[in-house]
């Protein structure tokens, strides 16, 4: 899509099924699904348009961290940190959900520093508020700020 066409959009189902199609595990629909999340995410105004949506796009990440399927967990941690990024503290209130899950798959090797940068992310955007939820779930976290 044109980047008119993005600012156009409504957000409202689209990007809400993006995120509960991060489960897929085909080609093509797990591709477009990541790509169009990441997309709408990025979109001038996405951010903002993604905020009113954050508890109805929370349950699809979370659904792609519970999945058996690494890659499809992978893209789960990408879409939570790309969502933090462009909702800040609006994902505070829901990032428990997310936080618990991917810190049962931190001792993955390849996993790891994904999951390194998406609790960084999180404070980063979500500030205190999200480092006290960060720790509160995975006790040996350091701050990004000490």
């Amino acid at each position: 899509l044109t980047e008119a066409a993005q600012v156009m959009l409504d957000y409202d189902p689209l990007l809400v099924t993006c995120a509960e199609g991060l489960i897929e595990t085909e080609h093509p629909y797990a591709y477009a699904a990541r790509a169009c999340f990441e997309e709408l995410l990025e979109a001038e105004g996405g951010g903002e348009k993604a905020m009113p949506l954050v508890s109805r796009i929370v349950p699809g990440i979370r659904a792609a961290l519970v999945s058996p399927s690494k890659t499809t967990f992978e893209g789960g941690v990408v879409a939570a940190t790309q969502l933090s990024a462009a909702v800040g503290e609006e994902l505070n209130s829901h990032i428990h959900y997310l936080v618990a899950q991917m810190n049962r798959k931190s001792s993955d090797k390849a996993l790891a520093p994904k999951i390194l940068k998406a609790f960084q992310t999180f404070e980063e955007y979500g500030g205190p508020d999200a480092l006290k939820v960060i720790k509160t779930k995975v006790p040996t976290y350091c701050s990004i700020y000490f």
